[in-house]
């Protein structure tokens, strides 16, 4: 694990500490971490998924551009 310095308005470490103790603040921390990543992770969508409809949309476009110049056979 990497350490780090966070700040908290003095009355969310006195709710923190209500509910889980003293000793138990830095998991605690962890914890909400870890959830609200996963909750994000799973609402937002990922820069994969964004950049595979990028490359669909424009490869349909291409695709649109093309039958649009070639000339249209008539019997």
């Amino acid at each position: 694990m990497k350490p780090t310095t966070i700040r908290l308005p003095l009355e969310t470490m006195r709710r923190i500490e209500m509910l889980v103790g003293k000793k138990r603040i830095a998991k605690f921390i962890r914890e909400a971490i870890e959830s609200e990543l996963e909750r994000r992770e799973k609402a937002e969508p990922s820069t994969e998924m964004i950049a595979k409809f990028i490359r669909e949309t424009v490869e349909s476009e291409l695709q649109r551009r093309e039958k649009a110049k070639s000339p249209t056979e008539e019997s």
